[in-house]
C-alpha cells in the first residue's frame, strides 16, 4: 500500500506500508517534528480504516456462513404477516390472514431444516424476480430458496445447487384464471374456443406457466417480471387474465393489496411438472442443510403436513375439484410476445 501525502506547499512526501514502515518512520523522524507527527496521523488512520475493513469482512463472512433463505419481497411480506410473531415450529394450521401457497411453502422449509436439526434462526433476504432468486442460490450469495421452482427451470442449473425432493408433484398444480371482477367477457367464458380470444399476462422466466399459456393459444401473451405488475395489468384490463393457484376465500377471490381478481367459474389450468427447492452447493452451509433439508421434509410428507399446508393455503382446494380442466393443444412455442420477440 502508498500513501500520498501532500503538505508543506508542494513537498511531496511517499512511503509504503511495509515491513520497512518503521524505517521510514526514522528517516522522516529526521526531515522534522512537524513531518514525523503528519505522517503517523495519516499512519493511525489507515490502521483505524484497516481494522474497520476487516471488521466489515468479518461481518460478512458471518452472513455468508447464515441460514439464509431468499423468497420474493411479496412473499415475504405475507409471510410475516401469517407468522404474526407466532413460533414457526409450533405452527400446524396453515390456513389464515397471508395464507398461500408461496407463503406455506417457507414456513415448510424452515420446519423442515429444525426438524433436520439445524436450531439457527434463518435470515431471510428478497430478490426482485424468479431469474434473480435462481442466480443468487447459483453463485452462492444465499442459501436456499424459500418457495419451490419448477424442476424444468432447476435443470438448468443443476451443477451449482441440490434439489429437494417434489414439494408438489407431477399432476398436483392446478391453476385458475383470474380476471377483472369487471370483466365480464372474460367471466363468460365457458370453453378454451372462447379463451383463445383473450390476452393473458405470465412471467417468460416461468417456463411451465408461459409454455402453457403459449399452448393455449391465446389472442396475445404479455411478460412482466414482478407478480403486483401482473395484477395491475388485469385489474386495469391491459390483459384479460393470469394464472393463479386458487386461495382459501369462499369466493374464490384473489385479493392482492386493494385489488380483487375473481376466477372464470368452472374452468382450470393444470400444469404438468414437479416443484421442487434448492439449496447452494457452492455456500459453506451448503451440504448440512441440504441434508437437513431432506430429513425435515421427509419427516412433514410421512406426518402428512405438506398436504395439509397446500390444502390449508387453498392450493389444493376442493371447491375447485368438480371443475373443467382445460388440456392445451400440442405446445406451438414459435408464437410471440406482445414485444414481437420470438421465444
Amino acid at each position: 500500500m502508498v500513501v500520498h501525502l501532500t503538505m508543506l506547499g508542494s513537498k511531496i512526501l511517499t512511503a509504503e506500508l511495509t515491513d520497512g514502515t518503521m524505517h521510514a518512520l526514522c528517516a522522516l523522524k529526521k526531515e522534522g517534528d512537524s513531518t514525523f507527527a503528519a505522517f503517523r496521523f495519516v499512519l493511525a488512520l489507515l490502521v483505524a480504516n484497516l481494522l474497520i475493513t476487516d471488521t466489515l469482512i468479518a461481518v460478512a463472512n458471518a452472513a455468508d456462513n447464515s441460514i439464509s433463505i431468499i423468497v420474493p419481497e411479496d412473499v415475504l411480506k405475507d409471510y410475516q404477516q401469517f407468522l404474526a410473531s407466532r413460533d414457526p415450529h409450533g405452527i400446524r394450521d396453515y390456513s389464515g390472514t397471508g395464507t398461500r401457497r408461496d407463503v406455506v411453502e417457507v414456513l415448510l422449509a424452515v420446519q423442515a431444516l429444525r426438524l433436520g436439526g439445524i436450531t439457527e434462526q434463518p435470515t431471510f433476504l428478497t430478490a426482485d424476480s424468479y431469474t434473480r432468486l435462481i442466480r443468487e442460490i447459483q453463485d452462492g450469495r444465499a442459501l436456499l430458496v424459500g418457495t419451490t421452482l419448477w424442476r424444468d427451470d432447476v435443470a438448468l442449473v443443476d451443477k451449482d445447487v441440490y434439489v429437494s425432493q417434489s414439494l408438489i408433484r407431477n399432476g398436483e398444480f392446478e391453476a385458475g384464471l383470474f380476471t377483472s371482477t369487471s370483466n365480464t367477457r372474460a367471466l363468460n367464458v365457458r370453453s378454451l374456443n372462447e379463451l383463445q380470444q383473450l390476452s393473458a399476462v405470465s412471467n417468460k422466466d416461468w417456463s411451465t406457466d408461459w409454455q402453457t399459456l403459449q399452448a393455449l393459444a391465446l389472442k396475445e401473451l404479455f411478460s412482466t417480471v414482478e407478480w403486483e405488475s401482473m395484477v395491475r395489468m388485469v385489474d386495469g384490463k391491459r390483459a384479460d387474465v393470469l394464472l393463479a393457484p386458487f386461495p382459501t376465500t369462499a369466493d374464490l377471490t384473489l385479493v392482492v393489496g386493494k385489488i380483487t381478481l375473481r376466477p372464470i367459474p368452472g374452468l382450470k389450468i393444470g400444469l404438468s411438472g414437479s416443484r421442487h427447492l434448492i439449496v447452494a452447493k457452492h455456500h459453506p452451509k451448503g451440504s448440512l442443510a441440504f441434508i437437513a433439508l431432506e430429513k425435515g421434509l421427509t419427516i412433514l410428507r410421512d406426518k402428512s403436513h405438506i398436504e395439509q399446508a397446500y390444502r390449508d393455503s387453498g392450493f389444493l382446494n376442493q371447491q375447485t375439484r368438480n371443475w373443467t380442466q382445460l388440456k392445451p393443444p400440442a405446445q406451438d412455442l414459435s408464437r410471440k410476445t406482445k414485444t414481437g420477440i420470438e421465444q
